[in-house]
């Protein structure tokens, strides 16, 4: 029995110590996997083997304030992603919208409001003769849009580039010298010096009569009566009848920019029609050989290069002319001829081609005329550069139809004045064959393009 309790003992014993090196042993074995759980903490904190024991293990305590120092080092290690909160931040790159507000870009679609506003400039390229302001003086600044009563009356105070084109009528049965515009120095010597002015006031020239009304327009059509009692000269009537004193003398004209055309009257037996304007010609100052060296025109228009004649830039190809006519003519009623006192008879169409090929140069028109229907104006020709100095004439043109009266025949002529070839005046001369209906048509025109 004693030596079964001695075994017995012995083995309580050794039981005992068993299980006193089970525990020590434990706390070492638990510090490892608490190590690997560390690391495992921040995946799965919820399998912490020491939240499953209730038992505080001092050395566990003890071991793990120590370890906690390599978490430490990952958590500065992860914190590098909360700098990836600071990418949202970026989203102030969003802002970027505000690029948008950069949006001057799309506001280049006001740049197809600029057409916008050069369409309606655009429109005055076509009608340039509308922006084109009426010249009342040369380049010397003396006037020129002015004209004597007489035929041949005195006009010492205009400038030398001025023309002028006259056509003065008198009835076959009428004594001529006794009209006030058949003057001179010593006959009818007031009429020889009196000079009428078409265009605006000249307030250092009170003695030249200016035709045109305060707040007047400018351009276009001018008439009405010009009373003077110091005029000399008769009324003309048919035979030899008393004639009336002239004191006074109706006019009616049109001004253009660079020209003007009309008629001055005292009656339907006794006025000149006429049309004045600025030469317009070759450019460049003529060569000694030629004259002073002056300019050959006001405005020049071509020049002479190489042999050969050459239009100015802008000039050379199509353009279309339009304008009014003022016409006076005779007429056989019963047996006696009547004249007619000017009048506005319609208006007229040109068209003009220009080529630096001098000879494929050429102008054609229409008349519609109140008093004859249309006229057609045949085709003319330029004549060739040398001659053309100081103007841009096509003179001599046929008149082969005229729709009222197939019994009248013609020509016409036509000069181009201006910087640019602005401005048309003519003239037109019609006779019949045949003594019946009207016998006699002339008229002077002019248009702007």
């Amino acid at each position: 029995m004693q030596s079964k309790l001695k075994l017995t003992l012995a083995a309580v014993a050794v039981s005992i110590a068993l299980s006193g090196c089970k525990s020590t042993d434990g706390a070492r074995v638990v510090e490892k996997p608490k190590a690997e759980q560390a690391v495992e903490i921040t995946k799965k904190p919820a399998k912490s083997e020491n939240a499953g024991s209730n038992k505080p293990d001092t050395k566990a305590e003890t071991t793990t304030p120590t370890k906690p120092d390599t978490p430490i080092k990952p958590k500065p290690s992860e914190q590098p992603k909360p700098v990836v909160p600071v990418k949202p931040t970026e989203p102030a790159k969003p802002a970027e919208p505000k690029q948008p507000i950069e949006q001057p870009n799309p506001a280049e679609p006001t740049e197809p409001t600029k057409p916008i506003e050069e369409k309606p400039v655009e429109p005055q390229k076509p009608t340039p003769s509308t922006a084109v302001k009426p010249v009342n003086e040369d380049s010397s600044g003396k006037l020129w849009r002015v004209i004597p009563l007489a035929n041949h009356g005195l006009l010492s105070d205009a400038g030398t580039v001025r023309r002028e084109d006259r056509d003065h009528f008198v009835h076959p049965d009428s004594d001529d010298s006794k009209s006030p515009f058949v003057a001179r120095e010593n006959d009818k010597s007031y009429n020889y010096y009196l000079v009428l002015n078409l265009g605006t006031e000249d307030k250092e020239n009170v003695r030249i009569p200016t035709l045109i009304s305060n707040g007047e327009s400018y351009l276009g059509k001018h008439s009405g009566v010009l009373k003077d009692h110091q005029l000399e000269g008769k009324q003309l009537l048919v035979g030899n009848e008393d004639m009336p004193d002239a004191k006074q003398i109706n006019y009616l004209y049109i001004n253009q920019p660079y020209s003007s055309y009309g008629a001055l009257f005292t009656n339907e037996n006794d006025s000149s029609l006429f049309n004045i304007r600025l030469t317009t010609g070759r450019d460049g100052k003529k060569q000694s050989a030629e004259g002073s060296g002056s300019s050959y025109a006001e405005y020049g228009v071509f020049d002479i290069v190489n042999g050969k004649a050459q239009w100015k830039d802008g000039l050379v190809g199509d353009a279309i002319y339009k304008g009014n006519v003022i016409a006076r003519f005779e007429k056989i009623v019963d047996g006696e001829t009547i004249a007619y006192a000017p009048q506005l008879d319609g208006d007229v169409t040109l068209k003009l081609h220009l080529d630096n090929e001098w000879e494929k140069n050429k102008l054609t028109g229409e008349i519609n005329s109140v008093t004859l229907g249309k006229i057609k104006l045949d085709e003319s020709k330029l004549p060739d550069a040398i001659y053309l100095r100081e103007s841009i004439s096509f003179s001599d043109g046929e008149i082969s139809y005229v729709e009222k009266n197939s019994n009248l025949s013609g020509y016409y002529s036509t000069e181009f004045v201006g910087e640019n070839l602005n401005d048309a005046v003519g003239n037109i001369e019609l006779e019949s064959n045949k003594r019946e209906g009207i016998t006699k048509y002339n008229a002077v025109f002019g248009g702007t393009k």
